[in-house]
This record gives structure tokens, sequence and C-alpha cells, in this order.
């Protein structure tokens, strides 16, 4: 990769145990919402799908679209205030999906000039800018004991957090205080909270 990747840290991510590896399985197939109305229970409940972005699986040709993701991670270095990352979506036919905290109409009317394949690329309103959950994920591991952690790392527009079995508690408290910036599992099981 070129060194504009480099612009971007990568993500710290904390691996424990093998759980993680069946965590991600499980996460992976699910496809449905964790509670149906994403506005149930007084927003207690995560607004995201239960399923992984597909950059998980092995995504097909994705490379014609390295030239277009170092265009977009240059941008998004130069504007961290709004940038919210990118996923690969669709091995058969590779896009990206990039999400921008707002002005996502004239980004995407700026950006596509430069871009070689535009067409591939879908721009979305995120939630969450990388700063923020680089910023929740360091949050995780101030208050989260390691005994209890086997993973949390940030995923396309949320932090994904692995917890061991049994940490009903910590999941509760994490939903609690973040929200839909983390997705949470118990040992190898979605977390949804009561209510839901």
């Amino acid at each position: 990769m070129t060194d504009v990747v480099k612009l971007i840290p990568r993500p710290r991510i904390l691996i424990r145990s093998g759980i993680y590896k069946a965590a991600l399985i499980f996460v992976g197939a699910v496809t449905a919402m964790a509670c149906g109305d994403p506005n149930s229970a007084a927003g207690r409940c995560p607004a995201h799908p239960l399923a992984l972005p597909t950059s998980a699986v092995a995504p097909g040709d994705q490379s014609i679209l390295y030239p277009d993701a170092n265009k977009i991670i240059a941008y998004g270095s130069a504007h961290p205030d709004i940038y919210g990352g990118f996923e690969y979506i669709d091995p058969a036919h590779p896009e990206l999906r990039v999400a921008f905290t707002r002005n996502v109409a004239a980004i995407r009317t700026d950006l596509s000039k430069s871009l070689q394949y535009p067409e591939r690329i879908q721009f979305v309103k995120g939630d969450y800018t990388i700063p923020y959950l680089m910023a929740v994920q360091q949050k995780i591991f101030a208050v989260v004991p390691h005994n209890e952690l086997s993973m949390v790392g940030p995923v396309f527009q949320y932090d994904a957090v692995v917890l061991k079995a049994g940490e009903s508690k910590t999941a509760a408290s994490l939903i609690q205080q973040f929200g839909s910036a983390v997705y949470v599992s118990v040992g190898s099981n979605a977390y949804v909270p009561a209510g839901c």
C-alpha cells in the first residue's frame, strides 16, 4: 500500500482467547437487527445490524479499488472531524461504503471527480468519526478489566467488543454508556439488552 495508508493509525485490537474467532463467525452469520425497531427500549438497543461488514470475508478483486481507497483515506485524514471510515462491501462486485458525519452530498460530488470507480463508492451519513471510535475503544480499555475482555476494535461505524462468557453486567454497562457506538458480544453470543 502507499504512504497514504500510514496517515491513519491502525487500531489496536486486543485478542485474549479463541473466543474471538467464534464470535466473528457467529456475528457474521446473523443478519437480523438486535431489537427489531432500533428506536425501541428508549434507545438502549443497538441501532446497527448484527452482521460484520463484508470486509470480514474474502472480497474477491477488491484490489481494483485500492487507489480509490487511498484517495478516500487521504481525504479522511485531512478531515478527521467528519470522516467515519470505510468498508469493502459486496464481494461479488467490489464496492466501498464510506461514511462522513455531515456534508455527504458535497463530499460525494467533490471526491468522485478524482476517483477511478466513483460508481462503486457508496457515500453514507455516519454517526461516528474514526477519532471518536478510537476514543471509545480507549475508554473501554480503561474501564473493562482485562480478564473480562476478549477483544475490542473498531469496525465500520462502531467498536466491536467481545467479552468473556458471563459478563452480561459489563455488556449492559457498555451499551448504556456508549449506545450504538459499540456492538457487544458475551462469549460467542450477541448481547441483547433487556427489554429488546
